[in-house]
């Protein structure tokens, strides 16, 4: 149910920037165990398979928002944990 390309970019960002595989499919709204799918077929070389079915570009745009909007979340709660700590320890 997802493109090729959101496939690839997924697998990208564990090969080639060397993210966490588990942080990274929380970030896309993807099952660890999918993108540890994904990563065991670029390996083999067979990521892409002619007859997978491909999301529409509308489905794509939405898991796209929703793991940006999970990340931008994600910042938020540091931010205010941050901000607490702040607040009552001050700089030290």
């Amino acid at each position: 149910k997802f493109t090729q390309e959101f496939k690839l970019n997924a697998v990208r960002l564990v090969v080639e920037e060397g993210r966490v595989a588990r942080q990274v499919a929380d970030e896309l709204g993807i099952p660890p165990k999918t993108l540890y799918n994904w990563l065991a077929l670029y390996r083999q070389g067979t990521l892409i398979h002619e007859n997978s079915r491909d999301c529409t570009p509308d489905e794509a745009e939405k898991a796209e928002l929703r793991a940006k909007v999970r990340r931008l979340e994600q910042e938020l709660a540091l931010v205010k944990k941050f901000a607490a700590y702040l607040s009552t320890n001050g700089l030290k």
